[in-house]
């Protein structure tokens, strides 16, 4: 059974943003909560909700590649697209496991460095 279910205790917290947040108001919350999303949440003041302590209505939910978008964006990287770079994430992850798998345990493959990643980036 999932965590909680059984008992109803939580296992991970959750945090919200507002709408309305500033980018830097969601990176400082991720950040000094070590969470990689944050839910988007209405205003958690909303007399409308029947229920004590809700926090408003899920809205959507912002993680740490959404941010990173849109700080690339205002630097001007261009061809920044956070579902193209995940498929490529992902394409790369699935090759890297297969390679490893056919490799000897004494061969140890290195991580991409920024600078040839953001090349690969602009070749494409």
């Amino acid at each position: 059974a999932p965590a909680g279910s059984q008992d109803g205790v939580d296992r991970y917290p959750v945090f919200s943003v507002s709408p309305v947040s500033t980018v830097s108001h969601v990176i400082q919350k991720l950040i000094a909560t070590n969470s990689h999303r944050a839910f988007i949440t209405d205003d958690p003041s909303d007399p409308s909700s029947p229920l004590p302590g809700h926090r408003g209505n899920l809205r959507g939910v912002v993680s740490v590649v959404d941010v990173l978008s849109v700080l690339a964006r205002v630097a001007g990287i261009s061809d920044v697209d956070p579902t193209r770079m995940q498929r490529h994430r992902r394409a790369s992850s699935t090759s890297s496991q297969s390679s490893s798998r056919s490799a000897s345990a004494s061969r140890v493959s290195r991580s991409p460095s920024l600078h040839s990643m953001r090349k690969t980036q602009l070749e494409q």
